[in-house]
């Protein structure tokens, strides 16, 4: 479990920012803003007034949806899974800007993860190297 990180929606509880990205993992206050940072959205809980140690409750206010999604995807690449699973989680993500810097760091070359995208984008699905629909058949694999 410790090698697979999974995405598929908004999964915040009643806890700091803090506690919502280690999820009782051993990752210090550093790493943890390194993860925020990269998914652009350190900036914003930075100006917090409690900063990372902001009160989240059920459902995640006081954070805005794009927040809570940067949030998720911290929580996966925290750890460098070497298997990251995100199951549509990109799918609902309106503001184009942010799913580009999502794309750019989960489909990165240099990433230490294997990615498993589960969408029905057909333009994030260009970005993958194989493509299969529900019964396992190959749409597209790299040439």
């Amino acid at each position: 479990r410790s090698e697979v990180a999974l995405v598929r929606g908004i999964e915040l509880f009643h806890g700091t920012i803090l506690d919502n990205v280690r999820v009782g993992r051993e990752f210090t206050s550093a790493q943890v803003r390194a993860a925020l940072d990269q998914v652009g959205v350190w900036q914003a809980i930075q100006q917090m007034p409690d900063g990372l140690n902001t009160m989240l409750y059920t459902g995640g206010a006081p954070l805005s949806e794009g927040q809570k999604q940067a949030l998720m995807m911290a929580r996966a690449i925290l750890g460098a899974p070497r298997l990251l699973i995100i199951d549509e989680a990109l799918d609902t993500i309106q503001d184009t800007e942010e799913r580009d810097l999502f794309r750019k760091i989960l489909f990165d070359r240099n990433a230490p993860w294997t990615l498993l995208l589960v969408t029905s984008r057909q333009d994030l699905m260009t970005y993958c190297d194989r493509v299969l629909n529900h019964s396992g058949n190959a749409l597209q694999e790299a040439a």
